[in-house]
């Protein structure tokens, strides 16, 4: 019967003799350490199993085990660089083989008190928020659908407590149309328990009509004895200037300060995630100003800037909202044109340059504004393509181009 209940345990036990070797451990044990009990047997238990720290007065506690003394205690144990939170219980009896026996019980309680720690967290944020008097609270009766908000909450978004009704109803006519379905995806799967906390970030509507971002974190505080949700309490952050921060910041990294068109890095990246999709055929348009180092020389690089931007608001008002337009050099500049084949391609370049011829006629310039086009066409991604892959197909259009600027010089 001993034999049974230590093999199926659902708490790890090993046995250890008077000098704290390990003796046998049960397969919830090697389960907890992640630890093969061939391994440790004869090991000094300590040697065995990594406590996350060790306590000062370690010798007293093992001396008071082995004079029989019940230990009892909450330890944490670091397990493959993971720490895991145990409930431990240790005892010794006499046995004849061995004089004493120690008897050692671990529970592992990580989630339990992962849970807690999550519950402490959202409460320290919620004494936070009252505290500090600059975040909304909002507590939530999921029986009688009724949602208590603080002045925080309204005020955040410009409104008076008073306006705004008690209900559930008051969030969701304010919640951004983009951002609605996410959201109540979020919420539903933490009423449902898929998630341990809810957490969204979306734009609520203010009094003003303008929007701004919301960082909404919640939790079920209380469930019946169904387990369906009571009460449900969270916090509203606003992250407006932050988000907006962060969106400047994605901008200029993919986009050129001069023109607004996409820059290089973004180009490239949209090279490689093309490469795979199912966009085929592709073409790409290469171009390069002509004379842009004389316009600068004779007429100063202000002037060589406005026939950059001319240049790239003529292309980029010839192509579709969903191509890539970007300017990928000083005077240089790159189309990719999605499910667009060679015939189609052909006619956007055409578009372009009777764009460019149009604007000479109504743009005071010094000189007219021209331009070399290439192109090529690719409707292959297969590793076998050869030279009919996407970078090729950009590099062949390249050539067209130095071939065509080569053309016009003569």
């Amino acid at each position: 019967m001993f034999e049974n209940l230590f093999t199926n345990s659902l708490e790890g036990i090993a046995l250890l003799d008077s000098e704290f070797r390990i003796l046998d451990a049960n397969n919830k044990f090697e389960e907890i350490f992640e630890i093969s009990k061939s391994n440790i047997k004869e090991e000094f238990a300590l040697d065995a199993v990594n406590l996350y720290e060790e306590p000062e007065n370690i010798e007293r506690e093992i001396n008071a085990i082995l004079e029989k003394e019940d230990w009892e205690n909450e330890v944490r144990f670091k397990v493959n660089n993971k720490i895991k939170y145990c409930n431990v219980h240790i005892f010794s009896v006499e046995n004849e083989e061995h004089n004493r026996l120690i008897y050692v019980a671990v529970d592992d309680i990580t989630e339990t008190k992962k849970q807690e720690l999550e519950l402490k967290e959202v409460k320290e944020r919620l004494e936070l928020a009252v505290e500090g008097g600059n975040i909304g609270i909002w507590d939530w009766n999921a029986v009688n659908d009724t949602v208590h908000f603080n002045e925080n909450w309204a005020q955040m978004l410009g409104y008076e407590l008073s306006e705004l009704e008690s209900n559930l109803n008051t969030w969701l006519n304010l919640i951004h149309p983009d951002d609605k379905k996410q959201a109540l995806k979020d919420v539903e799967d933490h009423l449902e328990g898929k998630t341990k906390k809810y957490y969204n970030e979306h734009r609520l509507k203010t009094k003003s009509g303008d929007w701004k971002w919301i960082r909404d974190i919640g939790k079920v505080s209380e469930r019946d004895e169904k387990g369906n949700p009571v009460r449900i309490v969270g916090v509203h952050i606003d992250i407006d200037n932050e988000k907006r921060a962060a969106e400047e910041i994605e901008y200029l990294s993919n986009h050129d300060e001069l023109t607004g068109l996409y820059n290089r890095r973004y180009f490239n990246e949209e090279l490689k995630r093309l490469h795979n999709s199912r966009k085929y055929p592709i073409s790409i348009i290469v171009g390069d100003m002509n004379k842009l180092k004389d316009i600068n020389d004779n007429y100063g690089h202000s002037m060589g800037d406005r026939y950059i931007k001319r240049a790239a608001e003529a292309i980029k008002d010839s192509v579709r909202h969903e191509d890539v337009v970007a300017r990928i050099g000083g005077d240089e500049f790159a189309v990719v044109l999605p499910e667009t084949d060679y015939s189609k391609a052909d006619d956007i370049v055409d578009r372009i340059l009777e764009r460019i011829k149009e604007g000479n006629k109504t743009e005071e310039l010094p000189v007219p504004l021209t331009i070399a086009l290439g192109f090529e066409t690719t409707d292959c991604n297969n590793q076998n393509c050869g030279n009919k892959n996407i970078k090729n197909c950009f590099n062949k259009a390249d050539k067209k181009m130095y071939e065509q600027k080569f053309t016009d010089r003569r």
